[in-house]
C-alpha cells in the first residue's frame, strides 16, 4: 500500500497489542511484559533470561543434551552452545561425555549452579504470586490453564514445536469480513 509505513510495537506502545482483540497480539504483549520483569530480577543475579530457562530445563532433566536442551528453550543449538558454554564457565554447569558414547555430551547443574538457579526461582516466582493476587486464585488458575490448553492445540502431535499440520487451516479465509 503506498504511503502506509509499517510500525513495530513497543512496550512504551501497549495499545497496539491490547486493544487490536487479537489473542496473539495480547499473548505477544503479554510475554514480552512478564519477561521484562523477569529478565530485571535475573539481570540482579547476573543471569539472562535464556541462561535461567536453560538451567531451569537442565534441572528438570539429568543429563540433557545441548540439542534437547535447544529444542525445550526454543533456541538454536548454535546458540545453546554459547549459552553453555558460558554458563560452564561460569561454574554453573558441567558438561561430560555420554555414557553411550559418541559425541554428545550431558549437562547438569554444579551445586553453585543448583544455589543460583534456586535464588532465581524464586524471584520468578515471587513474579507468580504478585499476579495471582492481581488477578486473584481462580482467574489465575483458569488464566494458566487456558494456556496450557492453547499451546497444546497449537502443539498436537509434538512436545515443543507448533504441529506441521496446522489444523487452523480449515480457519483459513473463514473471519474474511468478520472483523477479526
Amino acid at each position: 500500500m503506498a504511503g502506509h509505513r509499517a510500525t513495530t510495537p513497543t512496550l512504551a506502545d501497549p495499545g497496539l497489542y491490547l486493544y487490536s482483540g487479537h489473542l496473539l497480539a495480547v499473548l505477544k504483549y503479554a510475554h514480552r511484559t512478564g519477561r521484562a520483569a523477569l529478565e530485571a530480577e535475573l539481570a540482579e543475579l547476573g543471569l539472562t533470561y535464556q541462561q535461567f530457562l536453560a538451567m531451569t530445563v537442565i534441572a528438570m532433566n539429568a543429563d540433557i543434551s545441548s540439542a534437547e536442551l535447544a529444542r525445550q528453550t526454543f533456541v538454536t543449538p548454535q546458540a545453546m552452545s554459547t549459552i553453555v558454554a558460558r554458563l560452564e564457565s561460569g561454574g554453573l554447569v558441567q558438561r561430560m561425555r555420554a555414557p553411550t558414547g559418541g559425541r554428545s555430551l550431558e549437562t547438569r547443574l554444579t551445586p553453585a549452579g543448583k544455589e543460583l538457579l534456586a535464588r532465581a526461582q524464586e524471584r520468578a516466582s515471587a513474579i507468580e504470586r504478585y499476579l495471582r493476587d492481581e488477578l486473584g486464585p481462580q482467574s489465575f488458575e483458569a488464566l494458566l490453564d487456558a494456556l496450557q490448553r492453547c499451546s497444546a492445540a497449537l502443539t498436537k502431535g509434538g512436545t515443543t514445536t507448533v504441529t506441521r499440520r496446522r489444523p487452523w487451516a480449515a480457519y483459513l479465509g473463514a473471519a474474511a469480513g468478520s472483523g477479526t
